[in-house]
């Protein structure tokens, strides 16, 4: 170890030595191994470290160690090159490319609007392209904002059973990533989604407390209902939410089916009015979607049945969608026509561009961000008249 300068600056450069070495290929020792090792105290290899982290060398994860990040860097320094002066990165703008399937509601509006609003308090600006959910038109944006030379991704990826192999590649290089409300099973990648599962669990409840017991969760306007990992939990919550009130998994009434890509929306309404037909005790419905609720609606007038009074319907995601769907109801409406669960999409979009500031500091982090769902009440849920107690 050399015998000039700061110790914390000759630990330093003697680690810095090691890397290039190879005696640390992937992981440092911890802080105390290190203290022990050098026979200083922890603070002096705290600030040790603090220069290897600002020069690139090395990036911490919390909760798991200190880990080689740059051998490059290191042989560079070790060579006589000089370490990067932090301070003169400071005013360097980031730049987050954002990929999204549609700007096509309430939800992706809110959620683009957040997004945009928190990297402007970063001081960072956004990139935007629309795949117009088509997967090969995704892929080319995302390679397009690479070839940009990007600080990072924000993506709200395309549903479907199939995954892309892009943003799998992204994960596993560990280029700073945020999946925004979809994600993939099994990819070890970063994230912001709902409590989609407490969000339905909240909705059962609150049905129950209401008097039904015969409930159904229905999920039709989306192409792949069980890819869509956010349904798949909201189908597990619904049932979870059941089985806690007495009833077994198989007497859930899920109706969910996948569409026709090529089909139109007469198959979906004709598929809800066939389930209602076939099971003529169910009070109230759930829909996964704000597409799904509205569906839901058309089939139930249909029928001729009342909204609230014959069946009570509430779905995620309604926002200002619903203006005007007081003309289902039987009475005047005041206040919001419909019952439904807020998933906060701009608080998502803020917490999503929030945590892509903090992957392009440490790109080795992974974390995942759970915003709550808030469960507005409306007009469109009241308690079941007499069949419900028919059927229980």
């Amino acid at each position: 170890m050399s015998n000039t300068g700061p110790l914390y600056d000759q630990i330093a450069k003697t680690l810095i030595q090691s890397i290039v070495e190879n005696q640390y290929q992937e992981k440092i020792p911890t802080e105390i191994r290190l203290a022990e090792q050098f026979d200083v105290s922890v603070p002096t290899i705290k600030k040790a470290m603090t220069v290897l982290v600002e020069n690139d060398i090395v990036t911490r994860i919390p909760g798991k160690g200190t880990f080689v990040k740059d051998p490059g860097k290191a042989r560079k320094i070790a060579q006589g090159g000089q370490r990067d002066e932090p301070e003169k990165l400071e005013g360097k703008a980031l730049v987050v490319g954002v990929v999204f399937p549609s700007i096509s509601d309430d939800f992706t509006s809110g959620l683009l609007n957040g997004i945009t609003e928190a990297l402007a308090e970063h001081h960072a600006h956004a990139l935007l392209g629309i795949s117009q959910d088509d997967r090969a038109k995704e892929s080319e944006i995302i390679e397009d904002f690479l070839n940009a030379h990007v600080d990072g991704l924000i993506i709200f990826p395309i549903e479907g059973e199939v995954y892309n192999q892009d943003i799998v590649r992204l994960s596993l290089d560990d280029f700073p990533l945020v999946l925004m409300d979809r994600w993939l099973p099994g990819i070890d990648v970063s994230r912001v989604v709902s409590e989609n599962a407490l969000g339905a669990e909240r909705a059962v409840d609150y049905l129950y407390e209401l008097g039904h017991r015969n409930i159904a969760l229905v999920s039709v306007s989306s192409d792949s209902p069980l890819s869509t990992q956010s349904i798949v939990e909201r189908k597990l919550g619904f049932i979870q939410s059941l089985e806690k009130h007495g009833k077994t998994a198989q007497e859930s009434l899920v109706w969910v089916e996948t569409r026709n890509p090529a089909g139109s929306r007469e198959i979906a309404v004709e598929y809800i009015v066939q389930k209602f037909r076939e099971n003529p005790y169910v009070t109230a419905v759930i829909g996964t979607s704000a597409s799904d609720t509205s569906l839901v609606f058309e089939a139930a007038s249909r029928l001729g049945m009342r909204i609230p009074e014959d069946i009570s319907v509430m779905g995620y995601d309604i926002g200002n969608m619903f203006r005007g769907m007081d003309t289902f109801f039987s009475g005047e409406v005041d206040g919001s026509p419909v019952t439904w669960l807020d998933q906060s999409e701009h608080l998502i979009g803020k917490e999503g561009a929030n945590l892509i500031c903090r992957l392009i500091s440490e790109p080795k982090r992974k974390e995942i961000v759970e915003v709550p769902i808030t469960l507005r009440i409306g007009a469109s849920c009241s308690s079941p008249n007499e069949k419900a107690r028919v059927g229980e």
